[in-house]
């Protein structure tokens, strides 16, 4: 276990004052054999400046810079670069737990599903309180593509949340490979994750929490 080649897409706009933390909390990750994409979509803060002293750090980083076109395009421009087995979504204002991908990877071997949907937590800058989206003791539960769409629409479901957006999650290749984030569109991760839903065997939803 190890040797799968997982890429890490990092959409980057005007993010200088949580960049450096996003970035360390990747590269520290206990699973190493990352292929971490960073798309810079044409900041005008210092963004493109840490991003390309970090390329030069580390031989995992493969930075791309772009104008300026929005999250859904930027997001794209990663999956059209990746070459992982797997892919996960980290934004430039989060950052991940030091086993957040180790532990997305195996999951997702051991219930080979085609995608493992993680809990997260929200962090509130202004009074620095932790605010956590677990209201239950730990759990994982299997999905299939017919039994996880009604998540969607449980407004009492906590999975809800967690299913529409492209982070804190880890899906297979094969899954995305034909899908893109549509662009100029309300709700563009939610039209996203829906295809991918609908496209895979098996989901696996586990309330840990390992992304902020």
């Amino acid at each position: 276990m190890g040797k799968e080649l997982i890429s890490v897409i990092v959409p980057v706009y005007n993010a200088e004052k949580y960049l450096q933390k996003c970035l360390d909390s990747i590269l520290e990750q206990t699973y190493q054999n990352l292929e971490i994409i960073i798309i810079n979509d044409g900041s005008t803060d210092n963004s493109g400046q840490i991003c390309q002293e970090y390329e030069k750090q580390d031989d995992r980083i493969i930075y791309i810079e772009k104008e300026n076109s929005g999250v859904s395009d930027t997001r794209n421009a990663g999956l059209d670069r990746m070459t992982g087995t797997y892919v996960t979504f980290v934004d430039s204002d989060d950052w991940v737990e030091p086993n957040y991908i180790k532990f997305l990877y195996e999951k997702v071997i051991e219930y080979q599903a085609d995608i493992v949907v993680g809990n997260y937590t929200s962090f509130n800058e202004s009074n620095s309180v932790f605010y956590f989206h677990i209201s239950t003791d730990y759990y994982e539960k299997v999905y299939d593509n017919k039994s996880i769409i009604p998540c969607l629409y449980d407004s009492k479901e906590l999975l809800k949340s967690a299913l529409i957006v492209p982070w804190g999650k880890i899906y297979k290749k094969e899954i995305i490979a034909n899908l893109r984030f549509p662009i100029n569109r309300i709700g563009e991760d939610a039209l996203f994750n829906l295809k991918a839903l609908l496209d895979s065997e098996k989901v696996v939803y586990v309330n840990k929490s390992a992304y902020i």
